[in-house]
């Protein structure tokens, strides 16, 4: 897929790009693109911002279900969710110095889940300090994903939903391994954050045995956490996909 086509599908063309007068008594102008025909300026389209993109993930529930994806998924109901962003930054997907703009993926653990989210460790397996957590800000947009707790080789199965983030404990210091925090944390720790979310419930469990956050990092599920900066909101629903349409996979 081109960036134009990606653009033309996954961009807005509704906010508008005016140019407005630093006069007050003037009125705003549309601006427009323009292409020369015969020699003369013809108007294509009204010019748009483009703050505002979206992505859509689709999670399939049963191997056999992804595996009609390439086919014809007609026969299944998929979790879709739209994803919308304002001002996304699409340049700089890689780790880099500026770590409030950087989409990343975190190590996470089950502490506590309930029927609307729960809580989870979030922590970073590395000492790199570019590689922190400036862009999780509460009120953000968050994706939980890993394998379903009754995941099999023979029958995998995939978990991936979205969660707005709470509250967000441990900025500025590390949570040591019985659960206090340091304010000076040692170099060859890794860096955590405890979370609160809110969402649709997940199917893993607190891990049983007691001792403190070790027992969570090393004993409970391994899962992953994307922090995706920038998402304004989230819609999901379970839907039936069409098959052999304009829309469909193929």
């Amino acid at each position: 897929m081109t960036t134009a086509v990606a653009d033309r599908l996954f961009r807005s063309s509704d906010d508008l790009s005016l140019d407005v007068p630093t006069q007050a008594d003037r009125p705003s102008r549309q601006l427009l693109d323009q292409t020369t025909l015969a020699g003369s300026t013809v108007p294509l389209a009204r010019q748009s911002r483009g703050d505002y993109s979206w992505i859509v993930t689709i999670v399939p529930p049963s191997a056999d279900a992804r595996n009609a994806l390439a086919i014809d998924p007609s026969a299944y109901k998929y979790e879709v969710s739209v994803a919308v962003f304002h001002k996304r930054i699409i340049d700089n997907f890689t780790l880099g110095t500026d770590s409030q703009v950087n989409e990343r993926l975190k190590g996470a653990n089950v502490v506590s889940t309930g029927l609307s989210g729960g809580e989870l460790l979030l922590t970073t397996r590395t000492a790199d300090s570019t590689d922190n957590f400036d862009s999780l800000k509460v009120g953000n947009w968050v994706v939980v994903c890993g394998p379903h707790p009754a995941s099999t080789d023979a029958l995998p199965r995939f978990v991936m939903r979205w969660y707005r983030v709470l509250s967000v404990e441990g900025k500025d210091r590390r949570l040591n391994d019985t659960g206090t925090y340091t304010p000076v944390p040692a170099a060859t720790d890794p860096e955590r954050r405890l979370v609160a979310l809110r969402g649709p419930q997940w199917p893993w469990q607190p891990a049983p045995q007691p001792g403190g956050l070790t027992d969570y990092y090393h004993l409970s599920n391994n899962i992953c956490v994307a922090i995706i900066p920038n998402v304004v909101a989230v819609h999901s629903k379970t839907i039936q996909l069409e098959s052999k349409s304009s829309w469909s996979v193929q």
